[in-house]
């Protein structure tokens, strides 16, 4: 039991770099990453790739050049949307996925009115949907966009559209 108390404050001390150096602020920069952090950080995209199929490595690789080309302010925009889909119950995100699925080759105009519509109608029963439906094919364009403008979500402060409450 002596020996104990006395290894105890020399096992602390020898392990106490080692603790520093986990709880440390990563670097800020890919450059200043070391070989293992670099190899940790790559090794979940190495083994999704390693299990895709052609076409789903086809897809990480447009993905990963459309990254590249986009612009910061997109980037930045694309993160917050990726924030609020993650926010979404499972029910919603699946909702999400199939509206991005059918607008993904959409006009930005069209997919902004199929977007607002689709919040318009998600909280109304199928007699109200329809309703809304039938009042959209009779409205001109003026109207469409003064409906738009009235309905459609509206953006918060940091670019961020007001949705539901991140789930807990």
């Amino acid at each position: 039991m002596k020996m104990l108390r006395l290894a105890l404050p020399l096992l602390l001390l020898t392990a106490t770099p080692a603790f520093a150096q986990q709880a440390a602020t990563p670097p800020g920069n890919w450059d200043q990453l070391d070989a293992a952090q670099r190899e940790l950080l790559l090794q979940p995209v190495r083994d999704r790739w390693n299990l895709a199929d052609a076409e789903q490595r086809q897809k990480m690789l447009d993905h990963a050049r459309r990254w590249r080309d986009m612009p910061p302010e997109e980037r930045a925009r694309a993160r917050v949307g990726v924030k609020r889909f993650d926010r979404l119950s499972p029910e919603q995100q699946a909702q999400m996925r199939v509206l991005f699925a059918k607008t993904r080759d959409m006009k930005p105009e069209d997919r902004r009115e199929a977007f607002a519509l689709f919040h318009a109608m998600r909280d109304m029963n199928a007699e109200q949907r329809e309703a809304l439906r039938a009042r959209w094919t009779r409205m001109t364009p003026e109207q469409r966009e003064a409906w738009m403008r009235e309905h459609a979500p509206r953006r918060g402060k940091h670019g961020d559209r007001k949705g539901p409450p991140p789930r807990h």
